[in-house]
């Protein structure tokens, strides 16, 4: 009992809370910070909803109604429809950040590939508009994810947050990894 009454003991206490307080607060405040970074992906950098993930998913159902005009003038057997296809669902299915950027890659040359097939074919008014359309659209939602900030967000994060003294530090020994990039290797540059 004569332990506990020490001023010994009390300053030891208080050193000890005083370390764990800032080793739970400091490993907080980097996930807090994560999940932030991390949620610009799918909200977008403004928590608008338009991140990256919007315009990944617009492009694939843009590319599955170029594939419904498409059927009615090509074969809907068509190899390049039939690549537009999977290049579609290989990107509505991809899971990581890099896995979503190469199947982007890939769905860009089969979208066009299926445009430019149709080019020349008597199309009506209202489908040779809407295939225009499509495209233009399409192109845009690319320009929206090369310019969105979700990259930069988490490159400062892993390069910044990660990397300061103490937090950082001891966020990265507790488990708090670093961002993968949307890009073609991911993780960070």
């Amino acid at each position: 009992m004569d332990l506990l009454k020490s001023r010994k003991t009390a300053w030891a206490v208080l050193v000890v809370v005083v370390v764990l307080s800032v080793l739970l607060g400091s490993v907080r405040s980097v996930s807090s910070l994560r999940q932030q970074a991390d949620q610009a992906f799918t909200q977008g950098t403004r928590g608008d909803g338009l991140g990256i993930s919007h315009y990944l998913e617009s492009r694939v159902s843009l590319s599955g109604n170029l594939i419904t005009v498409a059927v009615r003038y090509l074969d809907g057997n068509d190899a390049r429809v039939t690549a537009l296809r999977q290049a579609a669902d290989n990107l509505a299915q991809a899971q990581t950040l890099p896995a979503k950027y190469q199947a982007n890659q890939t769905l860009q040359p089969a979208f066009q590939s299926v445009y430019d097939a149709m080019e020349g074919l008597y199309l009506s008014q209202k489908d040779e508009d809407y295939r225009v359309r499509l495209l233009a659209d399409f192109k845009s939602r690319d320009d929206s994810i090369r310019y969105d900030g979700y990259n930069k967000l988490a490159q400062n994060f892993n390069d910044q947050v990660l990397r300061a003294s103490p937090g950082g530090g001891l966020a990265s020994i507790f488990g708090v990894r670093p961002l993968e990039l949307y890009s073609m290797t991911g993780g960070n540059k």
